[in-house]
């Protein structure tokens, strides 16, 4: 009886103390949002944006760094389904299909790349 309590209140203990930084605002310096507010406002003006074509930029470098990791991911994987295949030609076609996907995957997006690039500099 003693051990099973024992367990419980360690067990208790041990999510408590892996929960407590996660549910303290302390630990990772959070501010209110009109003390950031302020801030901005003292260094530099306002906080509004209007340049949506730096944007629009930004969230096309930030998709184009999120395909080249997938795709990365899903080359190295392939390339694990390629090794341990043991000459079963099924897998070997399947991870060699993973790895052709993966390469079209980044040309497409290139391709996005530079048509939203194109766009935006000619338009905005």
């Amino acid at each position: 009886m003693f051990k099973k309590i024992r367990t419980l209140f360690l067990g208790t203990m041990l999510v408590c103390g892996l929960l407590a930084p996660i549910a303290s605002p302390v630990f990772v310096g959070a501010a209110p949002a009109d003390q950031i507010k302020s801030g901005v406002n003292k260094a530099g003006g306002n906080s509004k944006r209007d340049n949506l074509s730096k944007d629009i930029k930004n969230i096309t470098n930030f998709l184009l760094f999120l395909v080249g990791v997938i795709a990365v991911i899903a080359i190295v994987i392939s390339g694990l389904r390629f090794v341990t295949a043991n000459g079963n030609q099924d897998q070997i076609t399947s991870a060699r299909n993973g790895v052709l996907y993966a390469v079209v995957g980044i040309v497409v997006a290139l391709m996005a790349y530079a048509i939203v690039y194109f766009v935006v500099d000619n338009l905005g």
